[in-house]
């Protein structure tokens, strides 16, 4: 059983993670904000799986970021930010390179929630987890399906899908 730490934000509760010299969020970002949906429709999901947000409410309208750390606050909460791509794959080369053949092994807890279309379809429910990376260069948020991790590509993630938020601690090193 992974010990964990958390992190409190209103009346949500997350459990925290230290995965190599990085500190994450082992839940998915559960806060209700304009610019947010639960997976499937359905409210109950928001517990499980956390909210899914668009590019603009994940951003909290600040801009692109392909720094590490990323310098982006955006909707997470004070004294952490969401990722940048080099953050992601420094955990993925952490888990990789330390006998883990997923981040659940090291307690991220992946939830595999899916992402929502503007047309109300949600794909990958129960199979991937996606969540948004702060990248200007190009259109991608990381993934994590039951086969593996890479980043999602599309022309218009940014403007037509809501994606999970995982948060990372600010000055983990």
């Amino acid at each position: 059983m992974k010990d964990y730490d958390f992190l409190f934000m209103g009346s949500e509760k997350y459990k925290t993670v230290v995965i190599g010299t990085q500190t994450w969020m082992a839940d998915n970002l559960n806060t209700n904000a304009s610019g947010s949906k639960c997976p499937l429709g359905q409210d109950n999901n928001c517990n499980t799986c956390g909210r899914l947000y668009n590019w603009k409410t994940a951003m909290a309208n600040k801009s692109s970021s392909d720094l590490d750390p990323s310098g982006v606050q955006g909707i997470c909460p004070s004294g952490w930010h969401l990722p940048s791509p080099a953050e992601w794959t420094k955990l993925t080369n952490f888990v990789s390179t330390n006998a883990g053949t997923k981040p659940d092994d090291f307690g991220f807890n992946v939830l595999r929630c899916g992402y929502a279309n503007l047309d109300n379809t949600y794909p990958g429910y129960n199979y991937t987890g996606y969540w948004w990376t702060t990248t200007g260069n190009s259109e991608s948020a990381t993934i994590i399906t039951n086969d593996g991790t890479n980043n999602f590509n599309s022309s218009s993630i940014k403007s037509a899908h809501y994606i999970s938020v995982r948060c990372v601690k600010d000055n983990n090193e």
